[in-house]
């Protein structure tokens, strides 16, 4: 129960009279106020503190704010239109437009949920931004207005003030109400993301096209891939996973491969014209056998003909057939990138997540890549520590960079890069940008890449949609029944044929934000740097995630860059 109250009663209320054909009637009040948007909203809340509605911000990033809305009555045509912000002298922040945020539900719980976990009753929680223009409101339920201003980086700095305009109907007459806000730019300037950002897609986009299936590379599949390309652009992702040996075409003639890289190609030009690729991410050659967790032995995933067709498929790897194609498939690949120019882009995984019980196997073939195709490097989303040195891409998850953090500072002194990865785990008090979560532990997550001084972000659950997204977020999709957490396995939506963002992502945007202009302070005040981000980040599972005290600390580093 406290829990529950802890969301519910937020903060205090204004009552607005909605102003119905032009008499105010005290019978027909509608509750309009701003509220932080690091403030997740459930739709049972019914208690809020007037806030001043202000965003304060950087050139380069993004003004963003939270207005929410509640009435005693069923509001019908609701619209919210934007009096675009303007400085004294009249320049204006001419983009941005107010979105209505949608409610999905989280029906399953976590396996080990932490303290600040939120409750709704109901079950349902903000999180994707809708692109619809008009809402019918049913009473007693807060809905939330999400506002996203991009600032562009010759945005003189100031304040610009601005005004949302809410419309309807209630009770079958007319009303309209605004509140003003005021986005506050700082001089710093952020262009670019310096930390290295994956997020792992697929490509089947049947959800987008009313559940019939998209042919790879007709044009209707590009359409669809260039609005992910877009998002991950506008959301600092710089790496894109695909892979090889699935995308090439083969012909084999005994036992010698012909290998075409034609389709790979595409899509690597693809993304790069998107303006994506900073890196390539090979995607994994090889699993666990039978996709048990447990596995001694991992397969590799081998083309070869089945049913008059070349299909691929997972061999041991003492199996003649996998060390024939592979000791041609590396070398040619590694020509390729070479020819192509993306020799020094390129990263290959060998089977994720490995773990002691199979590291005898994944040496093995590691060993063998390495020995193949001995420029291309190596990485991996690991569990174990325990790999024989093999790789030049360090991703453990969160809590295993927690326990062997100083194996992996070693691992840097050495050269090598350390990244870290958050997915269905860790939970308990780990920052997760999971549903149930605060948005502002989805934020943190890049605190600790600057705090721990780690180079990348890895996440796998870009659009792994399942069933019905914008009707259930937490599925059970992993062998033994385990719970993936409510949207773990996306952050963006498929909807209404057209692909939107959530909540949780610009939560994601800002904190790679935060990241940049700690570096920057760091390279002007390093232990003001430190300090700042110690503020916030006490240890892996512990942080500051009072709201107010984050949007202080934020100001802060603001202003030291400002100076």
């Amino acid at each position: 129960m406290k829990k529950i109250i802890r969301n519910i009663l937020l903060t205090g209320w204004i009552v607005l009279l909605a102003s119905c054909g032009g008499n105010s009637n005290p019978g027909e009040s509608i509750l309009f106020e701003y509220v932080d948007p690091l403030e997740k909203i459930i739709p049972e809340a019914s208690y809020f503190e007037p806030n001043e509605a202000l965003s304060e911000v950087v050139r380069g990033e993004h003004a963003t704010l939270q207005f929410v809305i509640r009435s005693k009555k069923n509001l019908e045509n609701v619209r919210v239109s934007l009096t675009h912000p303007a400085n004294e002298a009249g320049k204006m922040l001419d983009g941005g437009i107010p979105r209505f945020v949608g409610l999905v539900k989280v029906g399953r719980p976590q396996k080990t949920p932490p303290n600040d976990i939120i409750i709704s009753p109901s079950g349902y929680y903000p999180d994707p931004v809708y692109t619809d223009s008009v809402m019918d409101i049913p009473f007693d339920r807060a809905q939330t207005i999400w506002l996203s201003i991009p600032i562009p980086t010759e945005t003189s700095p100031g304040d610009y003030t601005g005004k949302v305009t809410l419309t309807g109907e209630i009770g079958g007459k007319t009303f309209s109400m605004d509140k003003s806000f005021v986005v506050k730019v700082y001089p710093p300037v952020v262009t670019e993301s310096t930390l290295w950002v994956t997020n792992w897609f697929h490509d089947d986009f049947s959800r987008l096209n009313d559940g019939k299936p998209v042919e790879r590379y007709s044009d209707q599949y590009w359409k669809y891939m260039a609005e992910m390309a877009g998002i991950m652009k506008a959301y600092h992702q710089n790496v894109i996973w695909a892979s090889p040996v699935e995308l090439a075409n083969y012909t084999i003639e005994n036992g010698k491969y012909t290998i075409d890289f034609t389709n790979f190609d595409k899509t690597i030009e693809f993304f790069i014209r998107e303006g994506v690729i900073g890196r390539i991410e090979g995607r994994q050659i090889a699993g666990r056998r039978d996709g048990l967790w447990l596995a001694k032995e991992l397969d590799m995933y081998v083309p070869v003909e089945k049913d008059g067709k070349i299909q691929v498929v997972p061999l041991p790897f003492s199996d003649q057939r996998t060390r024939s194609f592979y000791s041609q498939f590396l070398p040619a690949l590694l020509a390729h990138l070479k020819e192509k120019g993306w020799d020094k882009q390129y990263m290959q995984h060998i089977s994720d997540e490995p773990i002691d019980e199979h590291v005898k196997s994944y040496i093995e073939i590691a060993s063998f890549v390495k020995k193949m195709a001995p420029d291309i490097k190596l990485v991996e989303a690991c569990h174990s520590k325990n790999v024989d040195n093999l790789l030049d891409i360090w991703v453990p998850q969160l809590n295993y960079l927690q326990t062997d953090l100083d194996f992996y500072i070693d691992q840097a002194k050495k050269g090598k890069e350390v990244w870290l990865y958050i997915c269905v785990f860790p939970q308990e008090e780990y920052a997760n940008r999971f549903i149930q979560l605060p948005l502002l532990k989805g934020r943190l997550v890049h605190w600790l890449n600057y705090k721990y001084d780690i180079k990348g972000y890895l996440h796998w659950g870009f659009n792994h949609w399942v069933g019905d997204p914008m009707k259930e977020t937490a599925v059970v999709q992993l062998p033994g029944g385990l719970v993936i957490p409510g949207g773990d396995s996306w952050i963006i939506y498929p909807y209404k044929g057209k692909v939107i963002t959530s909540i949780r992502m610009d939560a994601m945007r800002d904190g790679l934000i935060d990241y940049e202009l700690l570096r920057m302070l760091e390279r002007k005040n390093p232990e003001k740097a430190k300090e700042l981000s110690s503020k916030v980040v006490f240890s892996f599972k512990l942080y500051d995630t009072n709201v107010a005290e984050f949007r202080a600390t934020r100001r802060e580093l603001m202003k030291l860059l400002s100076e």
